[in-house]
């Protein structure tokens, strides 16, 4: 069975040109680690802010995730999800109380500093 994932992607929204670009980067990985994983991509939230702007879309995927059946949440780096550590921890902690994982599609080392962050049974 695939599993049901959801895409967040966030770029800088200052840089009108080159966010769209980042965007479409990020959403196209995102949809190459889908297909790779066998996982079925439900919804992509988007946020064009700087990593200190609003992240309205990430609070609507967070709020909607509560009440959806999702296996993941996959974003490009984890740098997307939160540049703050601390912030980035509370937000995996949620969505793994909701059996929900987090997936950084950008690289191995990635996975692991993600490891570090998830709480373990």
């Amino acid at each position: 069975m695939k599993k049901k994932v959801v895409g967040y992607l966030r770029s800088n929204g200052n840089l009108a040109g080159e966010a769209t670009d980042s965007v479409l980067a990020q959403h196209r990985e995102l949809q190459q680690f889908a297909a790779d994983t066998n996982a079925e991509l439900t919804n992509v939230y988007v946020d064009q802010c700087s990593g200190v702007g609003e992240f309205e879309q990430r609070d609507i995927m967070i709020a909607e995730l509560a009440d959806e059946n999702v296996d993941a949440v996959i974003v490009a780096s984890l740098s997307r999800l939160s540049r703050d550590p601390v912030h980035l921890r509370r937000i995996i902690q949620a969505l793994a109380a909701w059996n929900i994982e987090v997936i950084a599609a950008d690289a191995e080392a990635a996975n692991t500093a993600l490891s570090l962050v998830t709480p373990h049974s």
